[in-house]
């Protein structure tokens, strides 16, 4: 219902774009009204949970399990002791004591599809609505393992959280990573950890992801890493379109690095389809500071405004979305039909953004 309900709605802004203007009399403001409606969509796309053994020749001072002065432990495993006369470990004058640290092995990959909970999905759309917004700073795991809901706002039963890395290398991609360390004794449990979770808060905060996994059991002896994929999305119907550029905008958000929302307006005169990997406004001839943005939950409207006095004797057939006055990242874009415009109105256009 949601989708039909968008396409009616492009239908209706395409229907009034290429209508004459209404009540136009010489000596007042009148206005055309156009409407455009862009739509973005964050998922959860995979989960990678990894495991590396820290048994072999790390010697590492006050760890309770690996190099404990005046015991044997100086490895992990049969093999990665140091034991004379081994023939695969201690060999005199060859062999390290105990065997090479192993590298990260994959325990678990989850592909998923799913979208983040509703709550994850107002902090964006306070940032595009320019409101004071969090995004998510630590990830948590704990032990429940009740389904995935988009109303979820905790995890079912949180053991212990901490600080995420992030990784932005990919347009339109962001990866969230943690690492625990086998002296993160606040993770080890015997339990098995099955959730996994995003939060924008050290403590409580608003849950951004939150995803399933098998269950887990972490000890003194290993490290682990937990890696959350989120891909960003256009989701937009008819001649419209959030540009990479507005995504990876997105992601910067998503990974704390303070890029500008939406502040500017943009009308032009190009007639070529709108693409998603379009950095400028084609044919733009005029830019307005937006006028007012107001939100309601995960719905953004901005409103512009085309003075009568601007873009006189063009035919306006696109608008978009910027960062800046002048130059900046085109955020979103849309086309419509010719709108001939003159000095007897104005182009009032009222823009709604909608985290799906």
């Amino acid at each position: 219902m949601t989708e039909l309900g968008d396409l009616l709605g492009g239908m209706l802004k395409e229907q009034n774009s290429m209508k004459a203007t209404q009540g136009i009399e010489p000596g007042t403001i009148s206005s055309y009204f156009v409407f455009g409606s862009y739509r973005f969509k964050i998922r959860v796309t995979k989960i990678l949970v990894e495991k590396q053994n820290i048994g072999g020749d790390s010697l590492i001072w006050g760890n309770s399990t690996f190099g404990t002065w005046g015991t044997h432990k100086w490895g992990g495993a049969a093999n990665q002791s140091f034991i004379l006369g081994n023939s695969l470990a201690a060999i005199l004058g060859t062999s390290l004591l105990g065997s090479q640290s192993s590298a990260y092995t994959t325990v678990e990959t989850i592909l998923l599809t799913q979208t983040i909970p509703d709550i994850a999905r107002y902090e964006i759309a306070k940032w595009i609505g320019n409101e004071s917004a969090n995004y998510p700073v630590q990830m948590a795991l704990g032990t429940g393992s009740t389904a995935y809901s988009n109303v979820d706002t905790t995890l079912e039963n949180e053991v212990a959280r901490k600080t995420i890395s992030y990784d932005i290398s990919n347009n339109k991609k962001i990866e969230y990573q943690i690492e625990i360390l086998s002296t993160d004794t606040s993770f080890h449990t015997d339990d098995g950890f099955r959730e996994v979770g995003l939060f924008d808060a050290t403590t409580s905060g608003n849950l951004h992801a939150r995803g399933l996994i098998s269950s887990l059991s972490l000890n003194a002896a290993e490290n682990a890493r937990i890696t959350i994929t989120q891909d960003l999305e256009d989701d937009s119907i008819g001649d419209a379109t959030i540009s990479t550029a507005g995504l990876n905008n997105m992601q910067l958000f998503l990974s704390g690095a303070s890029p500008t929302s939406p502040s500017h307006m943009a009308w032009a005169t190009g007639t070529s389809d709108i693409n998603i990997s379009d950095l400028v406004l084609e044919g733009e001839i005029e830019r307005s500071a937006i006028q007012t943005r107001s939100r309601l939950n995960d719905e953004v409207s901005i409103i512009g405004i085309l003075a009568k006095n601007q873009g006189v004797s063009s035919a306006i057939t696109k608008s978009g979305l910027f960062d800046a006055n002048t130059s900046g990242n085109m955020f979103a874009e849309t086309k419509f039909g010719d709108i001939d415009k003159t000095s007897l109105f104005q182009i009032y256009e009222t823009d709604k953004v909608i985290v799906v």
